[in-house]
């Protein structure tokens, strides 16, 4: 990810995971939008991360973000 001014410019998801859908599409909804945790919580409560990556929950996605 690229982070400036508390905004993610880019956004690249890798991982060992089964997609479901594009993982783009997930990358650019984040991109463009700021870098904090609430703004992130609140744009998640309409996305279902399960529908991008085989079974991860959006808590667990969060936390990859926001580790402590």
């Amino acid at each position: 990810m690229n982070i400036k001014d508390g905004i993610i410019h880019d956004c690249k998801l890798y991982g060992d995971f089964f997609e479901v859908r594009p993982i783009e599409e997930l990358e650019k909804l984040l991109t463009g939008e700021r870098y904090y945790k609430a703004q992130l919580q609140s744009l998640l409560l309409n996305v279902n991360i399960s529908e991008y990556i085989y079974s991860l929950k959006n808590e667990e996605f969060q936390q990859m973000f926001f580790s402590s």
